[in-house]
């Protein structure tokens, strides 16, 4: 989290809080990732949250912050030794790793770094699955070129207008040299997802309104769940369902989910490779749809009767008013297993000794819910 004014000020949560259920907020003690003045700022000023939260909407400090030498956990207290060694060591993947996880728009599990000093002696290559803004991407090449090591080139898939140093030319009887595939950053850091999803509310006469809102609560809650799985992190599919199902109102959850161009349906673990992170974003190919169930369909019927045996010798009127009402009363205990509605499929449900069904005529109507006044 940090502020939303310039200069942009970082904090983050030192001891872990619950929202329980019931309760609209919870009150969560914060300190800046910065010793010193620089951390003290007016309230309402720290708003946004870098790391989204399942079911958090926003955030604020009601009182200033202030310079403070509280206990510290021994836990917190060796994190941050530990961070601390990282950054301070330089010339290590750590080290690189710890300075870029400094910057607000990057996790430490968006962060890849690989090398081989078998093949790819002196080299290594970084990727980051985060979408950086252009002032982001240049903090990012400066913060490797201050902690990489001397002699050590750092491959990236980021654009710099920062002039680097001249490569000098390949020697063409070099048979050591580097393969293009070592130079080369795929611009695809994220693994394309499709989800789809089917919601059943509590109630089915919610009205289009309250049924359009938690779609997008559905929409919401799965795209934090992806979004919070890291560099060749396993998108776990029962998290998604978990996500949907904790959403007040909802009874049920069909979901898929599945690599974008593979076959669904699919109800397993997504394991991405451990270069590429989950992503439902359109612009890296992913998909996200959800839809909403238990919509209550209203049948118009017109069926016609013919009376038949013991049925057409009495009379006629009467008779007929009682093959009307045992085809109406068949006709509601069918249609509640009915897979696909037809013509066909509503003659077959009904069957009779006294009497046959030549036709059936139906219109279907979405049944909307309506306010009393």
């Amino acid at each position: 989290m940090s502020t939303n004014d310039s200069p942009v000020m970082v904090f983050e949560t030192s001891e872990d809080r619950t929202l329980t259920r019931g309760s609209l907020s919870v009150e969560i003690p914060v300190r800046a990732t910065v010793s010193g003045s620089p951390g003290v700022v007016p309230p309402l000023t720290i708003a946004a949250i870098h790391r989204p939260i399942l079911g958090i909407e926003s955030m604020s400090n009601p009182a200033g912050t202030q310079l403070i030498g509280a206990n510290e956990t021994d836990e917190a207290l060796r994190t941050r030794a530990r961070r601390a060694f990282e950054g301070a060591g330089k010339a290590t993947t750590g080290a690189i790793i710890s300075a870029l996880a400094t910057l607000p728009a990057i996790r430490q599990k968006d962060i890849l770094v690989s090398e081989d000093p078998l093949t790819r002696l002196g080299m290594i290559t970084l990727s980051v699955a985060a979408q950086l803004g252009a002032d982001d991407v240049g903090r990012v090449i400066d913060l490797v070129e201050s902690t990489r090591a001397a002699g050590v080139r750092v491959v990236t898939g980021f654009d710099s207008s920062t002039p680097g140093p001249i490569d000098p030319a390949p020697n063409p009887d070099d048979d050591t040299a580097v393969g293009a595939e070592a130079v080369a950053v795929k611009a695809q850091m994220f693994l394309p997802v499709s989800i789809y999803a089917v919601l059943v509310p509590l109630s089915p006469s919610l009205s289009a309104q309250d049924r359009e809102a938690l779609k997008r609560k559905g929409e919401d809650a799965l795209r934090a769940v992806v979004a919070d799985a890291g560099v060749g992190e396993t998108l776990v599919y029962n998290r998604l369902v978990t996500a949907l199902m904790a959403l007040e109102g909802v009874q049920d959850v069909t979901l898929e989910s599945y690599p974008a161009g593979a076959l669904p349906p699919s109800h397993r673990n997504l394991v991405p490779p451990p270069t590429l992170r989950p992503s439902v974003d359109v612009k890296f190919g992913g998909s996200l749809e959800v839809e909403m169930g238990g919509q209550l369909i209203a049948l118009d019927l017109t069926i016609k009767i013919k009376l038949a045996g013991a049925g057409a010798l009495g009379d006629k009127t009467a008779d007929l008013e009682d093959a009307r009402v045992q085809a109406a009363g068949q006709l509601r205990l069918a249609v509640r297993s009915l897979t696909s509605v037809s013509a066909a499929a509503l003659k077959a449900a009904v069957s009779s000794l006294n009497f046959t069904i030549d036709s059936v005529v139906f219109y279907a109507r979405v049944r909307r819910s309506r306010c009393a006044h």
